[in-house]
């Protein structure tokens, strides 16, 4: 009796379970938003699963759950690169007189829309070229500069003295004579000289120039000639002459112009440059009358090309001063750098590198023309705008995906 009061319930039962399934099934297509935690229990019976991530696009079907689309999660990002170049000749110049000193510049493209955030700066091949010879132009009997001779028992004494007005009123010159007393013999010879310091790096070029002027009782005679020597006062190892034959008139100024000096491995900054100009004779002349060569020798400057530290120059860079290069616990000559964080950063293309100086002292001794050449390395590192990258592919910009029935996925 007990059994046949229950069959009725268990009956209404299942009728109102298959009811309420074949409710809910809708043979239409529907897109639903699904949100974390809509799960799903796998026919095995095992627990739950989150399968589906948030504001994600599902598609729903008579076959259950057959797309999944979307877009990837994005990354924030930036891009980020630097550009070298290299500036080569480069040149700034000291203007005697009013003691003003040009500057120079270079331009550094830049990408537009990025902003520049360092700027690093290699100076190579720093070299400054000027005139080191004290009182060139020889006034009032200058101590930097001696006087010597050498005779050999000819007829006529060498000798050197300074000459007021000799170049004209109120310009002094120095001036030599073979003349006194008879013709001169073979390698005798009158001179000036003088050692001054260098405080510089190796010599990458040399080069000299003075005024002269000469007089014989003989006119332009090949015997005699006026010689310039650089590290030594030995004529036998002069770097130029000028023979009296060589000379178009006599008792007239003339300008050497600039001599280049070819051999610089005469030159040892280490204890000083010596200079010697003066005149020699070629060979033992009998002449009568005597020959009495005299010369004049006025201005000289022996320019000296050499490499230079950045702090010799008080060299800088957009305002900053450019460091020495260090290595070993002393500075390289010729070499230098920089680093520069600009605030504000560069915004604007180029990014213009300013160079400026002033000599040590700010007025030069002597106070001649001063020329600064240097080559310029950049590396200026910029940032782009800021983007989100959705995909792996670090050259797209967006990536849409789909996963369907049957395809493969992988999550990771």
């Amino acid at each position: 009796m007990n059994s046949r009061h229950k069959l009725p319930l268990l009956i209404l039962v299942t009728f109102l379970m298959v009811f309420n399934t074949l409710a809910v099934i809708d043979p239409q297509l529907t897109h639903n938003r699904v949100t974390p935690e809509q799960t799903t229990t796998p026919q095995d019976g095992s627990s739950s699963i989150v399968l589906y991530e948030p504001d994600q696009l599902y598609v729903n079907s008579e076959q259950g759950w057959t797309m999944w689309s979307g877009a990837s999660s994005g990354l924030p990002a930036q891009a980020y690169g630097n550009r070298s170049d290299v500036f080569n000749s480069n040149q700034m110049r000291y203007f005697p007189g009013n003691g003003s000193t040009s500057s120079t510049s270079v331009s550094v493209p830049m990408e537009n829309g990025w902003e520049g955030h360092e700027l690093f700066v290699g100076i190579t091949d720093l070299t400054e070229n000027r005139t080191w010879v004290e009182d060139p132009d020889m006034e009032n009997n200058p101590s930097s500069w001696t006087l010597d001779q050498v005779s050999l028992g000819g007829g006529a004494a060498p000798s050197a003295y300074w000459l007021p007005d000799g170049h004209g009123a109120g310009d002094d010159c120095v001036e030599f004579e073979i003349a006194v007393g008879g013709d001169p013999y073979f390698e005798e010879r009158a001179w000036a000289e003088q050692t001054f310091s260098v405080n510089r790096g190796d010599v990458v070029w040399a080069g000299f120039r003075l005024d002269y002027w000469v007089e014989s009782a003989w006119g332009a005679d090949g015997f005699v000639a006026i010689f310039v020597s650089i590290e030594t006062n030995d004529y036998a190892q002069r770097v130029w002459q000028k023979s009296f034959s060589d000379v178009n008139q006599e008792m007239v100024w003339y300008d050497s112009e600039l001599v280049v000096i070819p051999d610089l491995s005469i030159f040892d900054l280490s204890d000083g440059v010596m200079v010697t100009v003066g005149l020699y004779s070629q060979q033992t002349v009998n002449y009568s009358p005597d020959l009495n060569p005299y010369a004049r020798v006025d201005n000289f400057e022996l320019y000296l090309k050499t490499e230079t530290d950045p702090s010799d120059l008080n060299l800088q860079m957009n305002g900053l001063d450019v460091d020495d290069y260090i290595q070993g616990g002393s500075s390289v000559p010729g070499v230098g750098n920089i680093t520069q964080n600009p605030i504000p950063t560069w915004t604007t293309s180029p990014v213009d590198v300013d160079f400026s100086w002033t000599p040590i002292p700010s007025t030069p001794d002597p106070d001649r023309e001063v020329w600064v050449e240097f080559t310029v390395e950049t590396n200026l590192y910029s940032r782009g705008q800021s983007t989100t990258v959705t995909t792996q592919d670090p050259v797209s910009y967006g990536e849409n995906f789909e996963a369907t029935n049957s395809s493969e996925v992988e999550y990771v």
